[in-house]
């Protein structure tokens, strides 16, 4: 570890190729410009085990680190020296940068790891672990960041006229059925409980999780401590990919149905196969889906029922020069232009989904003034939201906590 404060060098993680391989990418991209401020990056590749694995880890301590970076939890649970967690041993801080709600990570967060720090990509999920995780070292607020492309600047008005598609939607779409199977399996409190959770976000699209949580809690004269509610929230989360998964399918549908022409790429849709407006070109990997925005006027885009923070896709898309259609959070309020003439993206409301079919006709009639809106949405994600920005967030830091 360094006596200085200065941050020297980084260990970070290869997992599995799950979310076609994101988190590899974005772990890739985050070291990228580790390495571009003069600060070195060690990598453990995860798909080791045994001897292979522990071989990993001695050559990077041998190297020496002075903290590690993880993305939702990839990891932190592999290997021990001493009979304790290797970064303990060490006396490194270890910063889990977690991509969902935490409440999906509960277990992770109670692993007890001394200097055990949580990045969040939602403003309300930072609150969430203050409160109901007190002795976590620290906790912070960052969002995603995307890359530069060199194909995002110098495109002419023409061009983007031009574009292959008028309206995209890179993401999958969670099975209602395997979800509900899943949480008919719970005991029945919660089964009760996540029932009414459901319901209640459905109907009252603002809320976030645990404001849902509190209220079917409420509803079946359920009271619980903090600690109680924690595990209840850990056991309750899928009811918010499957509030996401009907959100999303709901809103493409409206559109569709309105006589706006969509393609999708991602898996879980082949029940929309053979709806009229539709193309449904199933799974691409990360990579595909960022160059698709550039051949994209519209990147249309469902926030994840974060409430506080921002989703990837939207910056991605602004830095292929894509115009964003979203609905909106907190955070979305407060960086962008939403209004105006000098608007840096398209807003619609989530609880009024029979409205998006007519802001898309009306943006795509005025291609001159889309391309304007994306434009503007370009030079400010270039200048805010891209991966060299929210690493040297995070290069402060981690340097205040060495």
């Amino acid at each position: 570890m360094n006596n200085n404060g200065k941050l020297r060098r980084i260990l970070m993680f290869h997992g599995l190729q799950i979310c076609n391989n994101v988190l590899n990418v974005w772990s890739d991209a985050i070291a990228d410009e580790f390495r571009n401020k003069g600060i070195d990056v060690g990598f453990i590749d995860l798909n080791k085990s045994g001897e292979d694995l522990a071989d990993e880890y001695v050559r990077e301590i041998n190297k020496g680190f002075d903290a590690a970076v993880a993305l939702n939890s990839y990891g932190q649970h592999e290997t021990t020296m001493a009979g304790e967690s290797v970064f303990d041993y060490l006396d490194v801080p270890f910063y889990n940068w977690i991509l969902d709600h935490p409440c999906e990570h509960t277990k992770d967060i109670l692993s007890g790891l001394k200097k055990y720090h949580i990045i969040c990509i939602d403003r309300d999920h930072a609150e969430y672990v203050k409160r109901y995780f007190p002795n976590i070292a620290g906790v912070h607020f960052i969002p995603l960041g995307a890359k530069r492309s060199i194909q995002s600047d110098g495109y002419t008005k023409e061009e983007f006229a031009g574009r292959k598609y008028d309206v995209i939607f890179t993401g999958s779409c969670f099975s209602l059925e395997e979800i509900g199977n899943m949480i008919g399996n719970l005991p029945e409190d919660m089964r009760v409980v996540s029932t009414d959770m459901i319901e209640y976000m459905v109907d009252n699209r603002n809320v976030k999780n645990e404001e849902a949580l509190k209220y079917a809690l409420r509803k079946n004269n359920i009271v619980l401590k903090d600690e109680e509610f924690r595990d209840y929230a850990h056991k309750t989360a899928k009811t918010n990919p499957f509030v996401r998964g009907y959100i999303r399918k709901e809103m493409i549908c409206y559109a569709a149905e309105s006589g706006v022409r969509f393609d999708l790429f991602g898996e879980g849709w082949d029940d929309l196969k053979g709806m009229d407006n539709l193309t449904i070109h199933g799974s691409v990997s990360y990579a595909e889906s960022v160059e698709l925005c550039s051949e994209s006027k519209i990147s249309f885009n469902v926030m994840p029922l974060f409430k506080d923070g921002l989703h990837d896709r939207i910056p991605t898309a602004m830095l292929m020069g894509s115009a964003v259609l979203t609905d909106t959070s907190t955070y979305i309020n407060e960086i962008f232009n939403t209004d105006g003439s000098e608007k840096e993206l398209l807003l619609y409301d989530i609880s009024c989904p029979e409205t998006i079919g007519e802001i898309i006709k009306e943006a795509l009639d005025d291609p001159d003034k889309l391309y304007e809106v994306a434009e503007r949405g370009r030079i400010k994600a270039e200048k805010k939201l891209t991966w060299e920005q929210r690493v040297e967030e995070l290069i402060r830091i981690i340097e205040g906590s060495i």
